[in-house]
C-alpha cells in the first residue's frame, strides 16, 4: 500500500498512521491484526540562505547593496533598521524585496565609508509571512575597498622643455 498525502505535510508534527485488518492484498489475504504506526517531520528554520557581500569579503565597492536571501517569504512591516542593522544602524537607507526569490536588500542612503569593516545584524524581529523568526541574530561583515588618489595626467609632461613660463 503507498498513500500519497494530497498536501505537503506540516512541519513538526507527529503523524500516526493506522492500516485496519479490514483490508486485504492482491491475493485476498487480509492483515492478522491491526498496525499502526507514527513518524514526526521535521521542523522547519526560518532562516537566511544567502548574504551578499559574502561573509569576511574584501575589496567591496562603497556604492554596494546589501542583500539577504532568505529560505521563507518575508512579512516586510518587520524590516526596518533595528532589525536589519548595518553597523549598529548607524548606515540609513531603504529596504526593497523580491518575493519571487525572497531577497531582501537593503540600498545605503549614501556611500559607505572606504576600507571599512561594515557590520551587518538580522534580528529575530524579523519575521516571515507565516509569523516565524529566526531561532538567533545573524551578523556578517564585510570590508569596503580602499580609495586610492591617483594622478592620471599632468600638463606640462614630465620632462617637457622650453615650457612657456604661463604654462
Amino acid at each position: 500500500i503507498i498513500f500519497t498525502p494530497g498536501t505537503y505535510l506540516s512541519y513538526n508534527t507527529k503523524y500516526t498512521v493506522n492500516i485496519t485488518k479490514d483490508i486485504k492484498n492482491a491475493e485476498g489475504y487480509y492483515l492478522e491484526e491491526d498496525y499502526k504506526w507514527s513518524f514526526t517531520t521535521l521542523n522547519f528554520y526560518f532562516d537566511v540562505l544567502s548574504v551578499t557581500p559574502a561573509n569576511y569579503a574584501i575589496g567591496i565597492i562603497n556604492t554596494t547593496s546589501i542583500s539577504v536571501q532568505f529560505n521563507d517569504d518575508i512579512n516586510m512591516s518587520t524590516v526596518n533598521a533595528s532589525t536589519f542593522a548595518v553597523n549598529g544602524g548607524a548606515v540609513t537607507g531603504s529596504y526593497s524585496y523580491d518575493p519571487i526569490l525572497r531577497i531582501v536588500t537593503f540600498t545605503p542612503a549614501s556611500e559607505l565609508l572606504y576600507n571599512t569593516l561594515h557590520t551587518v545584524t538580522l534580528t529575530t524581529g524579523i519575521k516571515s509571512e507565516k509569523g516565524d523568526s529566526m531561532s538567533s541574530d545573524y551578523t556578517w561583515s564585510f570590508t569596503t575597498e580602499i580609495y586610492y588618489f591617483n594622478v592620471i595626467s599632468v600638463y606640462p609632461s614630465s620632462g617637457s622643455i622650453d615650457v612657456p613660463v604661463s604654462a
